[in-house]
């Protein structure tokens, strides 16, 4: 009950390639992290009608390599287990990014999900998830999770939005530190 079904193809946004497009272009001058992120899951939740996000930064050299930086109605459950794991966890999140796909349970009920996880999910009330990986130059950087509070059908068009979407990410968030590290070379440039 509750899943959210079509009969007929649904579009995602009619701008929704227009709208990464603007994104991308915003956040190229972005010469701060927050506002980027910020602006991702603010569009990710209108772009994937989804009703709660995370974005997590990674940080590869850390125990605990994923930081929530940035959510909307995130689940304290969620953020807590993805908080402790590690580098080498088995979580969803973990796997879109080592191999650099977009991963997505339209329900609870999908075989890949471990019992504990799928427990998890339904004390937080979540009824489908999408991972999204940013990977630039083929390094991680931050990994956006979208949440459905009920399944929800990801058509193949939304899958490849995703991805899409997780590049514009990707570059947004390489530019910002480019960004940083040539304004603080120049800092010290200036110092000498």
């Amino acid at each position: 009950t509750g899943t959210v079904v079509r009969d007929e193809p649904r579009l995602i946004d009619p701008g929704g390639t227009d709208a990464l497009r603007r994104l991308a272009s915003e956040l190229s001058g972005s010469d701060a992290l927050q506002p980027v992120f910020e602006e991702v899951l603010e569009n990710s939740i209108r772009l994937f009608h989804a009703d709660r996000a995370g974005l997590w930064l990674w940080h590869p050299n850390r125990d605990h390599p994923l930081e929530l930086v940035a959510g909307r109605d995130h689940p304290p459950l969620i953020k807590e287990r993805v908080e402790n794991a590690t580098r080498d966890s088995r979580l969803a999140g973990f796997e879109a990014l080592r191999r650099e796909i977009v991963i997505v349970y339209d329900d609870l009920t999908d075989d890949k999900i471990t019992p504990e996880m799928r427990d998890v999910y339904a004390k937080s009330g979540i009824g489908s998830i999408c991972f999204v990986p940013a990977v630039f130059r083929g390094a991680p950087l931050a990994l956006l999770v979208l949440y459905h509070n009920v399944p929800y059908d990801w058509s193949p068009d939304e899958k490849a939005l995703a991805r899409s979407f997780g590049d514009t990410i990707a570059t947004a968030i390489g530019n910002a530190r480019l960004m940083a590290s040539v304004e603080d070379l120049a800092a010290r440039l200036r110092a000498i």
